[in-house]
């Protein structure tokens, strides 16, 4: 955890961003998505295809939006459920190109960042 929270402290500072990026720890998937904060979109990046592009997702987006990238390898059969089943939960298409997960969350924010205008989400 200190050098993930090092990581972000870093990764702040170089882009001079005024937060730092929350940290948490390990938890399983089912127990995040049933303490989900009302009102919060999650966008996840479906690796099958099934999703909208990401682009047409994040121009329907409200502002308070979350994402997740599930592993290398991609999400479980029951985990794709688990997130289809949920009115929050939104899957997105990042193109046919095989992305490593941490390239997939440069990615997804880049496009978002897009989206935005360039501009800090609040």
């Amino acid at each position: 955890m200190a050098r993930l929270n090092a990581n972000a402290i870093e990764a702040a500072e170089q882009c001079g961003r005024l937060t730092v990026p929350k940290i948490c720890t390990y938890t399983d998937l089912a127990d995040v998505v049933d303490g989900w904060q009302m009102g919060r979109m999650l966008v996840w990046g479906d690796e099958t295809g099934c999703g909208e592009p990401a682009l047409h997702t994040f121009r329907k987006c409200d502002r308070d939006v979350a994402f997740l990238i599930g592993p290398e390898g991609g999400f479980e059969d029951s985990e794709r459920t688990l997130l289809r089943g949920k009115q929050f939960a939104r899957a997105i298409d990042l193109g046919p190109r095989v992305l490593r997960s941490d390239t997939a969350v440069i990615m997804a924010l880049a496009l978002w960042q897009g989206v935005l205008n360039d501009r800090s989400p609040t």
